[in-house]
């Protein structure tokens, strides 16, 4: 695949997402779309894939002979009435029952094993975990004998399992795959190649890089370049106020040595002044004077959870027995036991349809009949956000903030005035999530229970969140299975199975 100028512009807003980018797309090559939240990564592989866009405006060439495999963010929700079996005998939603892909149900059996999934065909799609819903994905899309990848946050719900399973898939494979992902162990692992998306200047600037070079150099080299670009900046800015005092200084003294012999020197006052209309030249070249741009990136975020966020050491957090942990009638698991004291950070792991989000909201329940103040961070953000209000309006109702100490907040996580007006229907994933985490640190609360939070943000801004929830001085109990989170987040970690609640040694890097 060869892309040439690919310019993509947003048809109703006319914002420009991408600009003139090129990309060679060879055999082997993994790579990885990252960037901030709402930057357009999906849009570009929507772009490669239907070649057009009701909302984007896109023009250059995207000249492809290869049969492209597509894996969006989420499952259409036209396929949520419809069978597991109906979803690997239909091509798309609508189309007819294709009788002859039973051909193909060997590979998928196989295929299930692998992922560990074990569900029957004749469960609807509406009823499956996140997880499963993204395996399911996967396999169909692997069935189509693909010649290049697009996968959208492939990572997203699944278990650690079948997130090793992925990482040593993609690494396997000799056709290229292009993929967007908030992963940065699976980013680490796997991309060779990196095109990194960013909106500058008040994100009315897009810019982009190409690399081909792996994840963890382009961090390296990224953070190596912009600090020296920062030290330029400045060093320069530095100087010419530097100049600029000193050509004040001058000025004055030309202009006192004016006004004293001006009138008893002609001679000395045409001089002067002609120093005078050298002086002003001067001036103005100072200030045409162009700096280097000190970077505005996007981990320069800014988190930061009240001091006033406590819990005694002994304090009970959760005491909870639960004989049968259960989704309508369905068992998903027994004997579950968990008790959190004081100021604990857990995580709980777990295969994907066991009942972790269930468990998780059980615990809320629980903490929420103590006194405490506790916060709530779900994996389907509407569960709390309203689609129709600004994320200003919403975040004032909700915390009972004044709204320049929202927009204050809103500022630091890098919403722009615009995007604070905008209705949340029209946010991107990412900054969804960061409402919801904007909420936690405005409610000041003394527990937070986590559904997956890491898995909207960028890689580049991960970090940021990670080295907040480690300084928080509250309690945090959560769903993940991003490794970096546990490994630096957790100080217990527990594995949910159908037999109950364990605690475990970690020893998945």
């Amino acid at each position: 695949m060869q892309i040439n100028n690919l310019t993509i512009t947003h048809r109703y807003t006319h914002k420009v997402l991408v600009k003139n980018l090129n990309l060679t797309v060879n055999n082997g090559d993994k790579i990885a779309i990252i960037g901030e939240e709402g930057n357009g990564k999906s849009t570009i592989l929507k772009a490669i894939y239907f070649g057009s866009l009701d909302y984007a405006i896109i023009k250059g060439q995207i000249l492809n002979s290869a049969k492209i495999g597509y894996l969006p963010q989420s499952i259409d929700e036209r396929w949520l009435t419809s069978s597991v079996e109906e979803f690997f005998l239909r091509n798309d939603y609508d189309d007819d029952i294709d009788y002859d892909y039973y051909s193909i149900f060997q590979r998928v059996e196989r295929m299930f094993k692998e992922l560990n999934l074990m569900i029957d065909f004749e469960r609807t799609i509406s009823t499956l975990s996140g997880g499963e819903k993204i395996k399911l994905q996967i396999i169909k899309l692997l069935m189509n004998d693909s010649e290049i990848l697009l996968l959208d946050e492939p990572t997203n719900d699944l278990d650690l399992e079948s997130l090793v399973w992925l990482e040593e898939y993609i690494m396997k494979l000799e056709i290229p795959v292009i993929f967007i992902s908030h992963d940065e162990t699976l980013l680490e692992r796997t991309a060779n190649k990196i095109v990194h998306i960013e909106q500058l200047k008040k994100k009315n600037e897009p810019k982009h890089t190409v690399k081909k070079i792996d994840y963890n150099t382009y961090v390296k080299r990224r953070k190596t370049q912009l600090s020296h670009q920062e030290q330029v900046a400045y060093s320069e800015r530095r100087e010419h106020k530097k100049q600029m005092d000193r050509f004040r200084h001058v000025f004055a003294r030309v202009e006192h040595e004016q006004n004293v012999v001006s009138r008893q020197a002609p001679s000395v006052a045409r001089l002067l002044a002609k120093k005078m209309k050298a002086l002003k030249s001067q001036q103005k070249r100072f200030e045409d004077k162009e700096f280097t741009e000190i970077p505005v990136v996007e981990e320069a975020i800014y988190f930061d959870f009240p001091e006033c966020c406590f819990i005694p050491n002994g304090k009970d957090v959760v005491k909870l027995k639960i004989d049968e942990l259960k989704v309508n009638e369905k068992v998903l698991s027994i004997n579950v036991f968990i008790e959190v004291v004081g100021n604990e950070k857990i995580v709980i792991i777990g295969k994907n349809g066991v009942g972790k989000t269930t468990l998780l909201k059980e615990v809320l329940t629980e903490v929420k009949s103590k006194s405490l103040r506790v916060g709530y961070f779900p994996q389907n953000y509407y569960e709390i956000l309203s689609s129709d209000m600004s994320g200003v309006k919403w975040l004032e109702s909700e915390t009972s903030v004044e709204e320049h100490i929202v927009r204050s907040y809103m500022g630091s996580l890098r919403f722009t005035r615009e995007e604070m007006l905008k209705t949340i229907g029209e946010y991107s994933g990412g900054q969804k999530a960061k409402l919801c985490i904007l909420r936690l640190i405005l409610l000041e609360c003394d527990v937070l229970i986590l559904d997956e939070p890491t898995r909207n943000f960028s890689p580049l801004s991960n970090p940021v969140l990670r080295e907040a929830l480690v300084e928080y001085p509250g309690c945090i109990i959560a769903i993940s299975h991003d490794r970096k989170f546990i490994n630096e987040v957790a100080n217990k970690i527990y594995e949910l199975s159908e037999n109950g609640l364990e605690k475990i040694k970690w020893n998945i890097s």
